[in-house]
């Protein structure tokens, strides 16, 4: 008799597909710590599109977009992880969503990992982000103890039990 499965998996994004180890740990890319942002990434998109066998998101495309307009001209392994939290905030002060942020890191922490495999970076700028705090421009809004109260009242005085 089958069992049925205790563990369910998330679904896999095409950038967790370049995050497996090469078979050859030998191999790297050509280019070494001299290779730019507009060099890496048309091939990592190239990669991503040839092993998924499927298009790209249009988020994944506009984050793409997005680095190639901002660091076009930089080499991958010169990003510091203070430009990325400026640029970020950035995002956020544009009126970018905290999951879009959030999503958006992921994707650009999965291209350091792939670029850091291909010999074209030694450090990761994205391990020491952080998780992407609530907008200070949408504060909590919570409701006093009266507020509470009379919203109960009203509601007591429209369905009377």
């Amino acid at each position: 008799m089958l069992k049925p499965a205790t563990v369910t998996r998330r679904p896999v994004h095409p950038w967790d597909i370049l995050n497996v180890p090469s078979k050859d740990p030998n191999r790297k890319c050509a280019g070494g710590y001299t290779v730019q942002f507009r060099e890496a990434v048309p091939d990592y998109t190239g990669l991503l599109a040839e092993r998924t066998r499927l298009p790209l998101e249009p988020f994944e495309s506009g984050c793409f977009a997005r680095w190639g307009d901002r660091w076009a001209h930089r080499v991958v392994s010169s990003v510091k992880a203070e430009e990325l939290q400026a640029y970020f905030a950035e995002l956020a002060g544009r009126g970018h969503t905290f999951r879009d942020i959030e999503r958006e890191k992921n994707v650009l922490k999965g291209f350091y990992r792939w670029a850091s495999r291909c010999g074209w970076t030694d450090v990761d700028p994205t391990e020491g982000l952080e998780r992407t705090r609530t907008m200070p421009d949408h504060p909590t809004i919570t409701w006093t103890g009266a507020e509470q109260r009379r919203l109960l009242d009203a509601c007591r005085g429209i369905f009377p039990q």
